[in-house]
């Protein structure tokens, strides 16, 4: 009941109701990726159905324990003691499988929400996966272009242009596919003047270099944030853990550190060139009409 009152409030929200568009979007209403709840499901979700899912998949085989930090060999034997004897749960083995994306032809939508203060604008298009040669590459582009406060899309349209609050840019990137998204909220009235921004800016960074000086301060914040991410045991744990569940090991992090310092303001710019292509990109707003 918890969950389904806050769905409610959630679908009242413009940035909410924009983001399940564009996930479904870009990968189609029957594939994971792109499948949102509706409200019907939680009236049918049951025990059982819990039940269920925590014996198919909670159970020593599919379990993996992690000790970080002053680990000694006492810690290792306790743990083998209590965890390493005995196989507890269901063993049965899950396979994965695999879905066919299915992208909406129409790449535009209007999600028309009455009473609405600001219009949520999404921006975006399908992209790779996180095992691509491009990946951190284009996590530097990303990071150029609006991935962090001092980005272009920030410059430009929150502090000359004073169309938002916010905006940004992410790669989000899964083991069968993935996206490119920018999103933002603004007044009904600098709706297409945040969107042609937005595009400008991607041509920007397709027509002309980065300086020196620009590229130099990106990849110094990417250096610290990397570090500040992997700050303590807990950070290092969490790490470690993505890593093992997409099937990756420590060389996806150098392969990411190399990227950043190696990265070229000609790379880049033919990397904008390949990825940021107009024709390639949905739109999706939702607000109240403009009259």
């Amino acid at each position: 009941n918890t969950r389904k009152q806050q769905y409610l409030v959630d679908s009242q929200k413009v940035n909410v109701l924009a983001s399940r568009a564009f996930q479904s979007a870009i990968y189609g209403n029957n594939h994971p990726y792109g499948k949102v709840a509706e409200l019907k499901d939680y009236d049918t979700l049951t025990v059982k159905s819990l039940r269920d899912f925590y014996t198919n998949f909670y159970h020593s085989g599919n379990c993996k324990i992690v000790l970080s930090g002053r680990v000694n060999e006492d810690a290792i034997q306790l743990v083998e003691q209590f965890f390493g004897n005995n196989n507890w749960g269901s063993q049965e083995t899950i396979n994965n499988i695999k879905f066919d994306l299915n992208p909406s032809v129409e790449k535009y939508q209007f999600i028309p929400k009455e009473k609405a203060l600001q219009s949520a604008i999404v921006i975006g298009r399908p992209l790779l996966t996180y095992t691509h040669p491009d990946y951190h590459l284009l996590q530097v582009l990303n990071t150029v272009l609006g991935g962090y406060f001092g980005s272009r899309l920030m410059s430009n349209i929150r502090e000359k242009k004073g169309y938002t609050y916010g905006i940004s840019s992410h790669i989000s990137a899964f083991l069968y596919g993935g996206h490119f998204s920018i999103s933002s909220q603004t007044g009904t009235q600098f709706t297409q003047l945040l969107i042609s921004e937005v595009y400008k800016e991607m041509e920007r960074l397709c027509d002309k270099p980065v300086s020196r000086k620009e590229l130099k301060n990106v990849q110094n914040y990417m250096l610290g944030d990397f570090i500040r991410s992997i700050d303590g045991v807990f950070a290092q744990t969490e790490s470690f853990i993505s890593l093992m569940s997409k099937g990756l090991d420590y060389s996806f992090f150098e392969n990411n550190i190399t990227a950043i310092k190696t990265a070229t303001a000609t790379t880049l710019q033919q990397l904008a060139q390949n990825y940021f292509k107009k024709e390639n990109f949905y739109e999706i707003v939702c607000g109240t009409v403009l009259r």
